[in-house]
């Protein structure tokens, strides 16, 4: 299972380059806010491509790293789920690396699919990871059903909700305020929350391991 936690290598190799090879082919010639960018995994090479990138992310150091690497790419210190991007300034809003998953509020992922929206040039897309398709299988398949994974950390989940966190630490078997709070998003919550954020789709691309929103407004729908 995908470690949301982990801005480097958040999927295994393949569907990582799947992902990347996605982003490239789509995306190379566009104005892209990636929004909880992390270590660059895609900023950088997509600004490498020919991609105007507005990388956003609560981590200084990560967008040093960014900085260094590909000097073209705008950087941005804040919270990606309000961040200061001008209206109708992007063609695409990105957040990949399951870091949507770190949303776990639902109104606040409403609010923040609705300033991504308001982010959007007509026409624009937002683009997450195939969450629903990633994730959900790892339970269904029988994967966690002893709550420890192989590198023995522990799955907590909420009393009431599809929320839960890993930590490395074996502890109380219920979710704490010190932990990191995630949220297996489903294909029937993804769609509640595109109509709850007044966008259509999402359409997911598996191949390319994304699932993609739009606005109604912009494409006609």
């Amino acid at each position: 299972m995908s470690d949301p936690r982990d801005a480097i290598e958040p999927h295994d190799a393949d569907t990582a380059q799947a992902q990347l090879d996605w982003v490239l082919a789509h995306c190379s010639d566009k104005r892209v806010l990636d929004a909880g960018c992390g270590h660059g995994r895609i900023a950088i090479p997509l600004a490498e491509a020919g991609a105007q990138v507005v990388a956003v992310d609560t981590d200084a150091a990560s967008l040093d790293v960014i900085t260094r690497a590909a000097p073209d790419v705008t950087v941005m210190l804040g919270d990606m789920t309000s961040c200061a991007v001008e209206p109708a300034s992007v063609d695409v809003v990105l957040c990949l690396g399951n870091t949507f998953a770190l949303v776990h509020d639902v109104d606040t992922a409403v609010a923040t699919m609705q300033h991504w929206a308001t982010c959007l040039r007509p026409g624009g897309t937002i683009v997450l990871d195939d969450l629903a398709g990633d994730l959900w299988p790892e339970l269904t398949g029988g994967n966690w059903c002893s709550g420890v994974d192989e590198d023995g950390r522990q799955l907590v989940w909420a009393d009431d909700d599809s929320v839960f966190a890993l930590r490395d630490a074996i502890g109380v078997p219920s979710l704490v305020d010190s932990d990191t709070a995630m949220r297996l998003w489903t294909a029937g919550a993804l769609r509640l929350l595109a109509r709850a954020s007044g966008l259509s789709g999402p359409i997911v691309d598996r191949a390319g391991a994304v699932c993609i929103f739009s606005d109604p407004k912009n494409t006609g729908e």
